[in-house]
Order: C-alpha cells, then structure tokens, then sequence
C-alpha cells in the first residue's frame, strides 16, 4: 500500500518546530556551560583585603519596651578592590554586633545583629573609608541581657558574581563593653562646658519626648504686629 503524501505546509511546519527546538537547546546548553565556566574561574580568584572597624563610643544604651536599644558611632577603613574579579557585578558590606548570651533552654547561643550596610558596584568605589558612622540599623535585644556584656563588631562582605554562588567573607574586631547602667545621647553641661551622658535608671519606662505646643496663626499675627 502507498501511504498519502503530507501536505507541503504541514512538513514545512515540522521542520521549522524541530529546528527552533534545537537551536533553543543549544544555546541554553552553551550557556549553562559558559556559566559553569565562569563559576570554575572565581574559585581560582585569590584576594587580599585589608580591613578595619573601631567602635568610638556608644552613643545611646536604653531600655526600649523591655528590650535593649544600642547606637553605637564606629569607624570604617576597608579596602575590598582585591575582591574584584572579571565576574564580580557589585559587594555587598555590612558591620554586624556579635554577642553571646545564656539562654535558660537552648544554653548558650549567639546573637548577630546586622547595624549597618552598603553596597559597592564597581572597583573604583570599592575603598571604604568612612571615618564615622552611626547606626542605620537598631542594635536591639530581645531582652535586657547588653548591661555589662561585650559585643564585638564583624566587617562581612559577600561577593556577588554575574555567574555562579555567592561568596562571603568576613573580618572580626574587638568591640566594646557595654556599661551596667543605661545612658542617654542627650547631653547634660559640666562645669568645664563639655557634653556629658545622662546616666538613665534601668528599670525607668522608655519615654519619647514631649512635643512642643504649636501656636495657631492668629497669635503668630499678633506677635508679627507687636514687633512692627
């Protein structure tokens, strides 16, 4: 028996499928190797970086909704251009307060809070030097366990590449010991004209400052006459 021949059309169509599926599957192939490539040279990738984090003082310690509220004023001083390679699209940096604490089930555990953090996006940009800085994150506890613990201070930067995993790496300093009595930035005068710290008594409620009055226009206009 002789088979019907296809129709023209109905060949042509499943040629041109065939094809498209094949050129498809190349191209993600080649790049998915090319990927994998890229990945393989980062592992080669040896950098030298030089970094530092010093904490200057503490600048706010309170008690906040019983927890633990810190700001603390560092310095930053890091040169991460070594972390550049061909594959690097941008680092990501933050400063991180290490702590331990004893907790009554889990015994003891390990605290990392993240208080601070930038992203470079080119090599050129790559060399911090930020010679101080405040918090742009709470440094807050679940707890009142900061009164007379030390905390250090970790620089972590985590490279992310145009290809492949991201990579991570950090350095930790010595920090500070917080105080046994909570402080206030608001500074009171000493005899010699310096800002001094209001110590705060730690079992005191957290309180926000009082708003000041505001006046309504027509005693802002009568004040306005006088004057004239």
């Amino acid at each position: 028996s002789v088979r019907p021949a296809r129709p023209p059309s109905v060949a042509m169509s499943h040629t041109f499928q065939h094809r498209l599926n094949a050129l498809l599957t190349f191209a993600v192939s080649t790049l998915a190797v090319l990927c994998l490539l890229a990945s393989i040279t980062d592992e080669f990738h040896r950098s030298d970086p030089v970094a530092d984090v010093r904490v200057l003082e503490i600048e706010r310690f309170a008690r906040v909704d019983r927890n633990d509220e810190a700001y603390l004023v560092f310095s930053v001083d890091a040169d991460l251009r070594s972390c550049f390679s061909w594959n690097t699209k941008q680092l990501f940096v933050s400063v991180q307060a290490e702590y331990e604490i004893d907790h009554p089930q889990q015994g003891r555990l390990t605290n990392v809070v993240s208080i601070w953090d930038r992203v470079v996006e080119s090599k050129e940009k790559a060399v911090l030097r930020v010679p101080r800085a405040r918090n742009k994150y709470k440094l807050k506890d679940r707890g009142h366990h900061l009164r007379g613990l030390p905390v250090n201070v970790t620089l972590q930067w985590n490279v992310m590449p145009i290809a492949g995993r991201v990579r991570s790496e950090k350095r930790v300093f010595e920090g500070v010991t917080f105080p046994n009595e909570y402080i206030s930035a608001e500074p009171n005068e000493r005899p010699d004209g310096q800002p001094s710290r209001r110590r705060l008594d730690p079992n005191a409620p957290h309180r926000a400052p009082e708003p000041k009055p505001r006046r309504n226009a027509a005693e802002t206009r009568g004040e306005r006459k006088s004057e004239l």
